[in-house]
């Protein structure tokens, strides 16, 4: 019985990876990927329930890190700032240009 498991565990794996790999490595659109793995076999239901659970991971991921990049430029642009406000010195505009590029990055990726 623990076998079975197994193996459908790895099967579910598999199919999982590759729907992931069409995803996001080859750049397909969903209904793609729902057809591939339809021809290879797999029920329409359980393969659009597949892809529809990729899609929302992956958009949920892009928009984490969409958020983490604009935080990270914010913070890298006001500590640039403050440091040449106080006088610090002028090389703290390096820390203004990478926060604005990092902050530019995450507003273009949230949508």
């Amino acid at each position: 019985m623990e076998d079975v498991k197994a193996i459908q565990t790895k099967q579910n794996s598999n199919i999982y990876d590759e729907a992931a790999s069409m995803l996001m490595k080859r750049r397909n659109n969903p209904e793609e990927v729902v057809e591939a793995l339809v021809e290879n076999g797999l029920i329409r239901e359980k393969a659009s329930f597949v892809v529809e659970t990729l899609s929302r991971q992956l958009a949920e991921a892009k928009r984490k890190k969409a958020n983490h990049d604009i935080v990270i430029g914010l913070m890298w642009c006001s500590g640039g700032t403050v440091l040449i406000l106080a006088q610090v010195g002028i090389i703290f505009w390096g820390a203004i240009v990478f926060g604005a590029i990092q902050l530019i990055k995450g507003v273009i990726n949230s949508f």
